[in-house]
């Protein structure tokens, strides 16, 4: 556990002030040692294989303490997301990045459930009508990378959302296929994306 690892800086060291922290294939659970090191952090980087294979386990034992303790960044980079995941992104006052990828991992069968379609859906109307449209001010990048083709891809409604962020200068999102429908889930693979940079 990397708290362990910080824990062995002492209590009677200052504390190591991280500005930036990458967590990829780590395991990790934000701790009272791991508090102190992190007051400064500005930029986190998340894999959704730290903690557990669910986006929740990373919410809870990475998200969860550093809201506790007030402390959100200013770029979030993340390899899945759900409902806590967003209410973190929601929390960040001042975010300039935004990284969302929902990329299965090699060994996930991918699901077809009713059940996940309602749960993309639902996490797609709070990002793009709830989460977005309070970061208009402060949003300089953002990338959205989903494995499925539907509502978290571009479409005219997500793509007028995203254009009222106002100092936005990069934009990556997966788009569907012509013939497909953006409202809904359907699960093929998404690899078309549209790229842009703005001034």
């Amino acid at each position: 556990n990397l708290g362990d690892a910080l824990a062995k800086c002492g209590k009677d060291s200052p504390p190591l002030a991280l500005r930036s922290l990458s967590l990829t294939g780590v395991r990790c659970v934000v701790n009272e040692q791991m508090i102190r090191h992190l007051q400064k952090l500005k930029r986190l980087s998340v894999d959704r294989h730290v903690s557990s294979c669910s986006s929740s386990g990373f919410a809870r034992d990475v998200l969860a303490p550093l809201s506790d303790c007030g402390i959100f960044v200013d770029e979030l980079e993340v390899d899945a997301v759900d409902k806590e995941v967003l209410r973190y992104i929601a929390s960040c006052p001042s975010i300039t990045k935004l990284a969302i990828s929902d990329k299965q991992p090699p060994s996930e069968q991918p699901a077809t459930s009713t059940q996940e379609a309602a749960d993309v859906t639902a996490l797609a109307e709070d990002l793009f009508h709830n989460i977005l449209p309070t970061l208009t001010e402060s949003l300089e990048s953002l990338s959205i990378m989903t494995r499925f083709e539907g509502p978290l891809c571009c479409s005219e409604e997500n793509l007028a959302v995203i254009l009222k962020c106002r100092n936005l200068k990069s934009l990556s999102i997966s788009m569907c296929n012509a013939d497909a429908d953006h409202r809904v889930v359907r699960f093929s693979p998404s690899h078309r994306c549209l790229t842009a940079k703005f001034k």
